[in-house]
């Protein structure tokens, strides 16, 4: 996904065709330009012509999310592996490329390449809180690229959240994934790919708290009950100075009951919203109900195992 064409950019791409034609024989090569006015763009359109393999340009009309924009790109991708690139460095490591390749041949559906880097501290608290807030168990962390097999990639279809997180989404199929280590060769440039500013990260990162994770129910339920539980101690509080205390203020103890216990009630009726949205929102996602890990057939005694 680009933001825009550049010589680097234009570069990077021939790059990656010089490394698979090295070593496939059919692959296409698929590039979002994100915010692109016009079909096509007929620079990149040109430098990639020589190249007998295919290459498809596709120019969304205004910019979108970089998540939307990688679902875009795969839905256009038809191989029985699909390589997304999510991060791209000054130049293509082709060893690293044959790495993630022989790691899916080990029965990996989704290999993850992961920088050897620090990450940031937004990025290590989103995937701190994620891991322990979400629906199914989650280990995610930064990844520049990812290589996904087609019937993952189908899966992935599959599952209709409008909120886009794809890493997220591959863990809810259920299918196997490893992750491999590298050692970048440079560092991210605005002209290589479509960054997201730090606004559109955090409105990421807040929908995706909503649609994946139970933060949002957990807090609201707990400041829910938290008030519940105050507006029973005022109204305890005003019964306990009207009996115990020579204080007699006129209507004030039956307005502060009625306050207290109404407040009560409000808080505990919002309670049971909160569960109720909470079931909904379940049974709205179509994450799958359960998850196979692997099957074993065992026939003239001999066992074959399926994953």
């Amino acid at each position: 996904t680009l933001a825009h064409t550049s010589p680097r950019s234009i570069e990077y791409v021939r790059e990656l065709h010089d490394t698979l034609s090295a070593h496939f024989h059919h692959y296409e090569v698929i590039v979002v330009i994100n915010g692109l006015e016009g079909d096509t763009d007929p620079i990149l359109a040109r430098a990639v012509s020589e190249y007998p393999h295919t290459t498809v340009v596709l120019g969304l009309p205004h910019a979108h999310s970089r998540e939307v924009a990688g679902y875009v790109g795969l839905e256009y991708a038809k191989g029985d592996f699909v390589l997304e690139i999510e991060h791209m460095d000054t130049h293509v490591i082709p060893d690293v490329l044959m790495r993630m390749f022989a790691e899916s041949s080990k029965g990996n559906d989704i290999v993850s390449l992961v920088p050897k880097t620090t990450p940031s501290f937004f990025s290590a608290f989103f995937y701190r809180v994620l891991k322990k807030t979400s629906f199914v168990p989650l280990d995610l962390e930064t990844e520049h690229m990812r290589l996904v097999t087609r019937r993952a990639l189908n899966a992935l279809f599959q599952l209709k959240q409008r909120t886009k997180y794809r890493k997220l989404l591959y863990a809810y199929t259920g299918f196997r994934r490893t992750a491999i280590s590298y050692t970048p060769l440079g560092s991210k440039g605005e002209e290589l790919e479509a960054g997201e500013s730090g606004v559109n990260r955090l409105r990421l990162a807040i929908d995706v708290f909503i649609a994946y994770t139970t933060l949002v129910v957990r807090t609201t339920l707990f400041l829910a009950l938290l008030f519940f539980i105050l507006s029973i101690l005022g109204g305890v509080y005003a019964l306990a100075i009207y009996l115990y205390k020579d204080v007699r203020i006129e209507g004030w103890t039956t307005l502060m009951l009625f306050v207290s216990f109404g407040l009560a009630g409000l808080f505990l009726i919002l309670a049971l919203i909160v569960k109720y949205l909470e079931a909904i929102l379940r049974e709205t996602q179509s994450a799958p109900l359960y998850v196979v890990g692997s099957v074993n057939i065992i026939s003239n005694n001999e066992i074959h195992s399926h994953v």
